[in-house]
């Protein structure tokens, strides 16, 4: 059994009532032109977005509990089903944090290749102290360097949210899609 499709339906109001809505709405703030959300769950960044909005996760349980009149695709976040330099912005909260650091890379680079703009992510950062990894509910904690190594160049380290656990990291594309002629 899937316990992450089991509780979907869940999720909304659990998120509300912990305030980590309000929380993950702060990953849009400077975001330009289009917009894909990399494990967006039941997608409630677009109703946030001013552009164009493109929401992917794994599960259609957590998509079947999105906005209507959004574009939704479940996809595996490590083989996106968009061409290269598709989006002005990626965003993503709190799904690195859930895969072990082996998963992460092949997300990163999905994320750069379909990037032709700013990478803004939402997520624990190591190092966490015990007090804080345990707010992490034993999230893997990101690391800097992870983003380099996958093809991001990091522009900005905001300050910790939510519980001081999860922060705010800008960065752009360390290879840039050939622009379409």
């Amino acid at each position: 059994m899937d316990v992450g499709a089991a509780l979907a339906p869940l999720y909304d109001p659990l998120m509300r009532i912990v305030g980590w809505t309000r929380t993950q709405r702060g990953v849009l703030t400077g975001a330009d032109g289009s917009i894909l959300d990399v494990g967006c769950g039941p997608a409630r960044l677009a109703n946030g977005s001013h552009e164009h909005y493109v929401g992917v996760d794994r599960r259609m349980a957590m998509l079947s509990q999105g906005p209507g009149g959004t574009t939704l695709v479940c996809a595996d976040a490590a083989a996106l089903p968009f061409g290269d330099g598709t989006f002005d912005t990626v965003v993503s909260t709190a799904l690195l944090g859930l895969c072990l650091p082996a998963e992460r890379r092949p997300i990163l680079r999905e994320m750069a290749r379909v990037c032709r703009g700013t990478l803004r992510i939402l997520e624990p950062i190591a190092p966490l102290d015990p007090v804080r990894r345990a707010v992490a509910l034993s999230r893997q904690p990101v690391r800097l360097e992870e983003l380099r190594t996958a093809g991001w160049h990091v522009t900005c380290v905001g300050q910790d949210n939510f519980a001081g656990v999860y922060t705010l990291v800008c960065a752009t594309p360390t290879v840039r899609p050939a622009s379409n002629p």
